[in-house]
């Protein structure tokens, strides 16, 4: 019996790998695209001087004393809280680079980022993390003065 080329299309299209869900749209790599759910726990280190002044992946020039982070797929933009899983310190930062290259990681804050969750002096944390909103982050004064335009 032959099957229809119109099933056999579908078919592939329902077994594949990858999902529409998970393109980027308009990208040219396939990067997963914003599939977060809820808070994370994970290992984040920081990044600093090295790269102080150089182009980050969006374009910007990184600023080691401004509140931002590299995540591997979170839209550039998006408002991470970031609370150190022993402390109970958190920072609210915006994700505007991709990284980190490391397997054991899964973010990479600002030197500021760090300073302000008194991690500098460890390198790397487990930390949770979540999204948050425009307004929540406004709420948040020290965040507020290092993006106030966002509000």
């Amino acid at each position: 019996m032959r099957v229809p080329l119109i099933a056999l299309i579908a078919t592939c299209i329902l077994v594949s790998p990858i999902s529409k869900d998970q393109l980027a749209v308009g990208s040219t790599k396939v990067v997963r695209q914003h599939a977060f759910i809820g808070p994370t726990l994970d290992r984040v280190s920081w990044y600093g001087e090295w790269h102080h002044g150089r182009t980050t992946a969006n374009g910007e020039q990184f600023d080691m004393f401004a509140l931002t982070a590299a995540h591997r797929y979170l839209p550039f933009g998006t408002l991470l809280r970031v609370t150190d899983f022993r402390t109970g310190r958190f920072v609210i930062v915006r994700i505007n680079d991709r990284g980190p290259y490391w397997d054991d990681r899964s973010l990479d804050l600002s030197y500021g980022a760090a300073e302000q969750l008194g991690i500098v002096d460890k390198g790397i944390a487990r930390v949770r993390f979540e999204v948050v909103t425009k307004q929540e982050a406004a709420s948040d004064p020290t965040f507020a003065q290092y993006f106030s335009h966002l509000s």
